[in-house]
C-alpha cells in the first residue's frame, strides 16, 4: 500500500492563488502558479515566494560539546561550530541541504523531501543516531513550515517586517540567526543562490506550523509594493538547473 500524500500547511493557500498541484516524493506541491517563466522573471526582476515546507527538518539539541562532535562526525571537512554558522552536508543520495547553528546547544539539519524505504517512516531524518553522543533528534518536518524569499528585494522585504539586520554584512551567505519576523519567532537561513553568473538573495524561513498562513500572508502583504510573487516548483528548480522532482526549497546544495 502506498503512503498517503501528505500536504503542507499552505496547501489551502496555494489553492486560493489558484497553484497547479502535483505529487512529488510523496507531498501535494504547487509546480505552477502563472507558469515557470513568468516567475523566474518575477523572481529574478524582484522577489519570489516559495513554500519550502516539505524539506524534511531535524532539531538537533544538546551541550556544545557534544553537537560539535556529532555535526564533526557528519559533515566531513565542514564545520557548524558557532551560531550562524551554515554548513553544505553532502550524502551519497544528494538529498541534505543544509545545517545550520542556531545556538551553541540548538541546531537544525535541513534535507530534501523524500520517498523512505519500505517499512519506515516517509519522515525518518537520514542521520546516523547510533553514533555516540548526547545529542537529542527531534524530526521536526510536521510542525515546522518554511518559506523561502527569493530575489533581490527579498531583503527589503524582511526589513518590513523584522528588525533583525538582514543585510549581507550582518548575515552573511552563507548565515542563519534566529528573530521576529511579523512578530512571529523564526529560524532563518540566508543560503544565497548563484542564477545566470549572479549572486540572488534567498532567505527560509522556518516558523512553526500554526503560523505559517499568516505569516504567508504577512509576507505577501509586504512584498505588495516589490510585486512579489508565488513561485512553484518548477520555476525554482529551473533556477538551480535540478529536475523539479529531486529539488523542492531555496538554499544552498550538499
Amino acid at each position: 500500500m502506498n503512503p498517503p500524500t501528505r500536504l503542507t500547511a499552505l496547501y489551502h493557500r496555494h489553492l486560493a492563488l489558484g497553484g497547479t498541484m502535483v505529487e512529488s516524493e510523496g507531498w501535494l506541491l504547487p509546480e505552477r502558479y502563472a507558469g515557470p517563466e513568468e516567475e523566474i522573471e518575477a523572481a529574478l526582476g524582484s522577489v519570489g515566494l516559495f513554500d519550502c515546507s516539505a524539506s524534511v527538518k531535524v532539531d538537533v539539541r544538546g551541550e556544545g560539546s557534544e553537537i560539535d562532535g556529532f555535526l564533526g562526525e557528519i559533515l566531513p571537512g565542514e564545520t557548524a561550530r558557532r551560531p550562524g554558522d551554515v554548513a553544505a552536508y553532502p550524502s551519497d543520495a544528494g538529498s541534505m541541504r543544509y545545517v545550520c547553528r542556531l545556538t551553541d546547544e540548538h541546531a537544525l539539519l535541513v534535507s530534501r523531501p523524500r520517498h523512505a524505504p519500505p517499512r519506515t517512516s516517509p519522515l525518518e531524518p537520514e542521520t546516523d543516531t547510533s553514533l555516540n553522543r548526547r545529542v537529542y533528534l527531534t524530526n521536526a518536518t510536521s510542525v515546522l513550515a518554511g518559506i523561502a524569499l527569493i530575489g533581490p528585494a527579498a531583503s527589503h522585504v524582511l526589513r518590513k517586517l523584522s528588525s533583525v539586520d538582514v543585510s549581507l554584512e550582518a548575515l552573511p551567505d552563507p548565515g542563519c540567526t534566529e528573530g521576529a519576523v511579523a512578530g512571529v519567532r523564526c529560524a532563518m537561513v540566508r543560503t544565497d543562490l548563484r542564477v545566470r553568473e549572479r549572486r540572488v538573495d534567498s532567505f527560509d524561513l522556518y516558523v512553526g506550523r500554526g503560523y505559517a498562513e499568516y505569516l504567508w500572508d504577512a509576507v505577501s502583504e509586504a512584498g505588495r509594493e516589490f510585486r512579489i510573487a508565488p513561485i512553484g516548483t518548477t520555476a525554482c528548480s529551473s533556477m538551480l538547473g535540478l529536475p523539479a522532482k529531486t529539488r523542492v526549497g531555496a538554499g544552498l546544495e550538499g
